[in-house]
């Protein structure tokens, strides 16, 4: 895509610039990425408390209940790495449970109440789960048990990158919050 559009390979700025107005113009505002934004935070935070910090302390199993035998059953299908829980992988879990579900829960709360302060976070947290995810997919894709579904296996990976988009969207550019205007100005 980046050689058909040659303007955006020269210039990151106007890359980010272009993802802003067309998400704003398909959204019809920027309130409703902020909507989006705190919608999926609360996802991850969610999966951090509910799935990650399981996994991080003891393996899924068929006798897990509720979502965790949910998910068992989805890795055991689609992310065989995921299922054999190799000591690096409940080590990145950990970390993903509660060091970015720390970063989820504070953007969540940022993006509610229009704090500005969290733009150096959000772009923190971008660089953070880009790597991750990267490494991740590495990982997954090198393994012996590589993924074979796709659709499945990148279904639930695209809140992730969709994420980073929309934060990078309403953050690098600037405060994400406009104060409100004064009559004087």
């Amino acid at each position: 895509l980046i050689q058909w559009f040659p303007p955006l390979h020269s210039n990151s700025g106007e890359l980010v610039r272009v993802v802003t107005a067309t998400c704003t113009t398909a959204m019809g505002c920027r309130s409703c990425i902020d909507v989006l934004i705190i919608v999926l935070q609360s996802y991850f935070l969610w999966s951090c408390i509910a799935i990650e910090r399981h996994y991080c302390h003891q393996p899924l199993s068929a006798d897990s209940t509720g979502i965790l035998k949910t998910t068992y059953e989805y890795a055991i299908e689609n992310n065989r790495l995921f299922a054999s829980r190799p000591d690096y992988m409940a080590m990145a879990t950990c970390i993903s449970a509660y060091g970015l579900g720390t970063l989820y829960a504070l953007v969540l709360l940022a993006f509610t109440f229009k704090w500005n302060w969290i733009r150096l976070i959000a772009i923190l947290l971008v660089g953070a789960k880009a790597y991750a995810l990267g490494f991740y997919h590495l990982m997954e894709f090198t393994s012996d048990t590589p993924p074979e579904n796709m659709l499945a296996y990148w279904g639930p990976e695209f809140p992730y990158i969709l994420s980073l988009v929309l934060l990078l969207a309403r953050t690098l550019p600037g405060p994400p919050f406009q104060k409100p205007k004064s009559k004087e100005d």
